[in-house]
């Protein structure tokens, strides 16, 4: 993070660069241009914030199921070994061409 002095070097470093290239520039035309720039990078980083803090709070695992007195819910654990993995599927999508043939085939 910068300090004042050095945003303001900063600054007017631009200013003098704009300057060169442009002698009708005006100081006050590149702070409100600054300026915008600053709020779309705000606005930017506040989305992207946003949008990690949703795949983050997607990606925690669901809380496990805690045993009761009298319950046996060791059931539930002992399928969970005993499954077969499934495979990956394109949600839904239907097949198409060689991908379709070859279903029919193995039903």
């Amino acid at each position: 993070m910068k300090t004042a002095e050095g945003r303001y070097e900063e600054t007017w470093n631009s200013y003098l660069e704009l300057l060169n290239k442009d002698p009708r520039a005006s100081l006050k035309v590149l702070l409100v241009q600054k300026g915008d720039e600053e709020e779309k990078t705000k606005r930017a980083l506040k989305v992207l914030g946003k949008l990690n803090r949703n795949k983050s709070e997607k990606q925690t695992p669901p809380a496990q199921e805690t045993e009761t007195p009298g319950n046996n819910n060791n059931t539930a654990t002992e399928e969970s070994h005993g499954k077969k993995e499934r495979p990956h599927t394109n949600n839904g999508a239907r097949p198409s061409g060689k991908n379709r043939e070859s279903l029919r085939k193995t039903q």
